[in-house]
């Protein structure tokens, strides 16, 4: 049987009845256009179908939810390819910081060793 609760099981006896007038016109004319033949044979194909329609919008649904965080990753580039080379010019200044610091401590160290008397060694 389908998933689908809305699907009524007919019996032949109730097919005959509920064909009656437009309907069963309706019938007639699917049969000429072939579309009875292209309809499901059991339960099962339908299932697959059923099965397979549901896939098909859960994919669509993840498409969507991955072109949306593509769109926000594309939008969002610049800006972080702007914060990276901020942070390196940072550690640029922060290394030429450092190094002025143990260059100037290397200098009163040594002005400190020179000042005192030689002679005293």
């Amino acid at each position: 049987m389908l998933c689908n609760p809305r699907v009524e099981v007919l019996t032949p006896s109730d097919m005959i009845s509920k064909f009656d007038g437009p309907k069963l016109e309706q019938l007639v004319e699917a049969r000429s256009m072939c579309i009875l033949e292209m309809s499901q044979e059991d339960e099962v194909v339908g299932e697959i179908i059923f099965h397979q329609h549901k896939l098909l919008c859960n994919v669509i649904s993840k498409k969507c939810i991955s072109d949306d965080l593509i769109h926000k990753v594309v939008k969002s580039l610049p800006q972080e390819i702007d914060d990276i080379g901020k942070r390196k010019w940072d550690a640029v200044l922060v290394n030429q910081y450092h190094s002025e610091l143990r260059k100037a401590k290397k200098n009163r160290d040594g002005k400190r060793e020179g000042t005192r008397m030689p002679w005293l060694c």
